[in-house]
């Protein structure tokens, strides 16, 4: 390590594992609502239909559907966050790492996850 990476790591604030695992817990879901309403969309169209974004885009009316996104509200997260929330839940459920088999995750999923979300 250089004396440069020394001094940023000495002069960075120290962050928990929480605080790291809930950055990007939130980070992620704000990714989501901000891209989801163009999600798959080239840059160039989503300038052309969009311009410069600056605000949180409406979702287009056919793309609301279980599976995706139900609230056609700018902003609204889609099943990609619900999908995140449920795989930590399971995680938090299941602290062993040996517990955390496809059995175990089928089973938690098709008895907890909230899919009509």
């Amino acid at each position: 390590m250089t004396d440069a990476q020394d001094a940023l790591r000495e002069a960075a604030p120290a962050y928990d594992i929480a605080d790291r695992i809930a950055g990007a817990y939130i980070g992620a879901a704000l990714g989501d609502a901000m891209g989801a309403p163009v999600e798959g969309w080239h840059a160039q169209r989503i300038r052309e239909v969009h311009g410069r974004v600056e605000t949180m885009l409406p979702y287009e009316p056919q793309r609301l559907k279980p599976g995706y996104a139900l609230h056609p509200e700018p902003g609204s997260i889609t099943d990609d966050t619900y999908i995140r929330d449920d795989i930590a839940r399971f995680v938090l459920r299941h602290p062993n790492p040996a517990q955390r088999t496809a059995e175990a995750l089928y089973a938690f999923l098709t008895a907890e996850a909230r899919f009509d979300r």
